[in-house]
């Protein structure tokens, strides 16, 4: 499946951010300009990392953040929700995510990254520049940053085999992966302004 006409995202919305925060965020289209405004630490960063997260697929943010609802709707129909749910083969405390596409003939595709532990080939292979430091942890050898498996693949998926990518988060379903390949969305961080 491909995406052929020009989308853009239209509304991002969050229920439960930090437990007691809910959102809508319609995005300007006409203007290009959509400015938020809050108080300080009620998310408006973390919003425009959420919105970047999706579509870069770092599942990991969504996993570390606290949240009961996110759909991001788009001009041409589709939408986008993730909730979590109880993950009980990883533990009583573990959360798995679950991702919702709605197509524009409305038809669902649900799909969950699944989370595993590192494989055992040798990360260090592709990249170089990193040194394992535990069993689910790299340090970077000239930044000191250190990385789970998650972040590690998350950070550098272009530089790892495809078996590798899909051994952390699985094969995202085609319709999922088109509406994810079809927009261009990256965030620029200078201090606290993105």
């Amino acid at each position: 499946m491909q995406i052929k006409e020009k989308i853009r995202l239209s509304h991002f919305e969050i229920i439960g951010l930090f437990g007691e925060h809910d959102y809508l965020i319609p995005i300007k289209l006409d203007s290009h300009i959509t400015a938020i405004i809050a108080p300080n630490g009620a998310g408006k960063t973390l919003c425009l990392r959420l919105i970047s997260a999706l579509f870069a697929q770092k599942w990991s943010l969504f996993e570390e953040v606290v949240f009961t609802k996110i759909t991001y709707s788009f001009t041409d129909g589709h939408s986008v929700s993730l909730t979590k749910s109880k993950d009980r083969e990883r533990g009583p405390e573990a959360e798995k995510l679950n991702l919702s596409v709605t197509l524009p003939d409305g038809k669902v595709e649900k799909w969950s990254p699944k989370r595993m532990q590192a494989p055992q080939e040798p990360i260090e292979r592709y990249l170089p520049f990193l040194t394992r430091v535990g069993s689910n942890r790299w340090q970077h050898d000239h930044t000191g940053q250190s990385f789970t498996f998650d972040r590690l693949v998350e950070t550098y998926k272009s530089s790892l085999p495809r078996s590798i990518v899909e051994s952390a988060v699985g094969s995202v379903p085609k319709p999922i992966a088109a509406l994810l390949g079809a927009i261009y969305c990256r965030l620029i961080e200078t201090q606290r302004l993105l």
